[in-house]
């Protein structure tokens, strides 16, 4: 059977949840481990055309969000600069820097890179061969400011719906850990798509995506882990009257989430050629009224 083909679209309003899982679910991931697998996804995260918004690692899986962009973002320099990382400085052709320059803007390749090497090291060390990731990865393509913002909450969260942690900054294979400790992945990291990082300050931003992701990270499923209601009060003041409802499986297997005018836009640009829905309707999220997504999808309580 014919792989689907995946939707790899360049655009200042468009970004993609990244998700890999180890072969057969697995728990492969421990402390050494998450700590390797986070360096390869900010080396790798400095040479590819990518702005990375956020990452959580977990015992068997792995989340990434990244803003897509292309090699006409970057100046001429920088873009010698990434292309000689990858080539050791070898002397090139033009062609050939064309040819490495377009593979570097490739979604793709990006999570190739990061999970080849990782497997080529975890296999190395353990005397052992093999698969070491399942299926090919899954990517959603996300709408800036409200999808992505929930979205990143969305993956911030896992270590307390796992129960790893009662709050999410404790985790520290998570974006919301380095941003918090200012670790050195946080370099790396943007808040482009869910702020005008022009117009306002790290500290300023910071304060405001925690509370946003207290507020939806209090729970209602008492099965799995949650903030509690008590720690939004104290941390925060406020009463949580938008709480996001177990797991989000439109994050993790949607085709998009947005807007309905940016699913219903995906749409028109890759019906028949990544998505082969019979119409364009868009499907309501239990979280917001503001986005929708383009796959009819129960919310998992997991």
């Amino acid at each position: 059977m014919a792989r689907t083909r995946r939707l790899k679209y360049h655009g200042d309003d468009v970004y993609y949840h990244l998700m890999s899982k180890t072969v057969g679910g697995e728990f492969y991931l421990g402390s050494e481990e998450k700590n390797h697998l986070m360096s390869l996804i900010s080396h790798y995260s400095s040479i590819y055309f990518v702005k990375l918004i956020g990452f959580c690692i977990m015992d068997n899986h792995f989340h990434i969000i990244v803003k897509s962009e292309d090699v006409s973002d970057y100046d001429s320099d920088e873009v010698s600069m990434r292309i000689n990382s990858i080539t050791n400085g070898k002397t090139l052709t033009h062609l050939k820097k064309l040819e490495i320059a377009d593979k570097l803007g490739n979604i793709s390749e990006y999570m190739k890179s990061i999970k080849e090497n990782f497997s080529r090291w975890y296999n190395k060390r353990n005397n052992r061969c093999g698969y070491f990731w399942g299926d090919r990865f899954k990517s959603v393509l996300l709408e800036k400011k409200c999808a992505l913002t929930h979205c990143l909450a969305y993956i911030d969260l896992n270590p307390v719906r796992a129960k790893l942690v009662n709050r999410p900054e404790d985790y520290r294979w998570s974006s919301i850990y380095a941003r918090v400790n200012r670790t050195e992945i946080f370099k790396k990291l943007y808040f482009i798509g869910i702020f005008d990082e022009y117009k306002i300050e790290f500290k300023r931003a910071l304060a405001l995506y925690r509370k946003f992701m207290y507020a939806v990270g209090c729970i209602k499923k008492e099965r799995k882990g949650v903030i509690s209601l008590g720690a939004v009060e104290n941390e925060f003041g406020l009463n949580s009257d938008q709480k996001m409802v177990g797991r989000v499986a439109h994050f993790s297997q949607s085709a998009a989430v947005g807007s309905k005018g940016f699913v219903s836009k995906i749409y028109g640009l890759f019906a028949g050629k990544g998505i082969y829905k019979k119409d364009r309707k868009s499907y309501e999220i239990p979280i917001s009224k503001e986005i929708v997504s383009l796959s009819r999808l129960k919310s998992i309580n997991a």
